[in-house]
């Protein structure tokens, strides 16, 4: 008898070990896990009532305008000074919040670079507020 007459049966690896792997790194990943709360920019929405307009004296109001124009208390500003002017603010005035006004026609990346700015002078979220 010849050996290179006898049929072959092709081989196929046995794929339950493998898939046993699978579930048991699955489990593992969602196990350890952690999951976080994302914090985002709470907007004020229009309610119909008159907002309530913040006294100039008692925190640091910066009004954004159209084509990313900054204001402050009316008077046009870029972003370092903005920046600059929220820092030494924080170091006077401990307590009081930095109020981001918009108007109509202003920019959302305007509005993120300064709730940036402000978290980066030291401002937590709630003292930040956005009207």
């Amino acid at each position: 008898m010849k050996r290179g007459n006898t049929p072959r049966t092709p081989a196929s690896p046995d794929m339950t070990p493998m898939m046993d792997i699978v579930f048991i790194l699955i489990i593992f990943f969602v196990v350890t896990a952690s999951f976080e709360k994302e914090l985002g920019i709470e907007l004020g929405r229009p309610d119909g009532s008159v907002p309530h307009e913040p006294e100039q004296d008692v925190s640091l109001v910066f009004e954004l305008g159209p084509e990313g124009t900054v204001l402050r208390h009316g008077v046009l500003t870029d972003v370092w000074s903005a920046a600059a002017t929220m820092k030494q603010f924080r170091i006077e005035h401990t307590d009081k919040p930095v109020i981001l006004k918009l108007r109509e026609g202003s920019q959302v990346a305007m509005l993120i670079r300064l709730y940036d700015l402000a978290r980066a002078a030291g401002y937590g979220s709630a003292d930040i507020q956005v009207v």
